[in-house]
């Protein structure tokens, strides 16, 4: 067996064991009661603006914003439970590279809120009273894998931090605010203060709302 077949075989079954844990009845009812409720005051505040491109971007935001929430606080929070059950040890030195035992948590972890994000779109077509024109179809597919990719590739660095940090909420709360703003969930970088653009710009996620919701209008 080559070292990439032994990388992927481990992602696969990190994968299959994560998912075990993620479909957990309280878990899914987490994520859900997390995400929908926050989507549906986004949605209502687009809506009142009586912009339909305002509203579309909120729209694909909060699917967005799902994946953002989750892959920072969930995967985060695996790797500290790892710690108190003192396998983190295990992880860190074993043959399988750390970021393949993340991406196969990862993976795992986001389908849930792919699933809440769905749903929080769906929230956000009845609070607003419509639905979101998808322009050109075969443009926002692969946008939104894009988009996926790139949320997922911002949240990856921060999630380490739970661990030195013991898994406070309050720490990653603060992350998590400053997230929504510079990721561009809500809002586009555009019109963010040059303070806080300059910066937004330097991740992947503005640029990947930006090509999303031009490929949907």
């Amino acid at each position: 067996m080559t070292p990439l077949s032994r990388h992927v075989y481990a992602l696969i079954t990190i994968f299959k064991n994560q998912l075990k844990i993620v479909f957990q009845a309280d878990e899914i009812v987490n994520v859900f009661a997390n995400n929908v409720p926050l989507s549906a005051v986004i949605a209502w505040t687009a809506t009142r603006s009586g912009d339909a491109e305002r509203f579309t971007y909120a729209s694909v935001g909060v699917v967005l914003l799902a994946l953002w929430n989750r892959g920072v606080f969930r995967i985060g929070s695996d790797l500290d439970d790892e710690r108190w059950q003192q396998t983190l040890e295990f992880s860190l030195t074993s043959r399988t590279p750390l970021v393949v035992i993340m991406a196969g948590k990862g993976l795992a972890v986001v389908i849930p809120a792919l699933l809440s994000g769905q749903t929080a779109f769906v929230v956000a077509q009845i609070i607003g009273n419509q639905m979101v024109d998808i322009g050109s179809p075969l443009y926002f597919a692969p946008s939104m894998i894009m988009a996926f990719l790139g949320v997922m590739s911002t949240s990856f660095p921060f999630t380490p931090l739970l661990v030195p940090v013991e898994g406070r909420a309050g720490f990653f709360g603060t992350v998590a605010a400053f997230g929504l703003v510079l990721n561009a969930f809500v809002y586009p970088a555009a019109a963010l203060p040059t303070v806080l653009e300059n910066p937004a710009r330097l991740l992947p996620t503005p640029w990947a709302m930006e090509s999303v919701v031009a490929a949907a209008g």
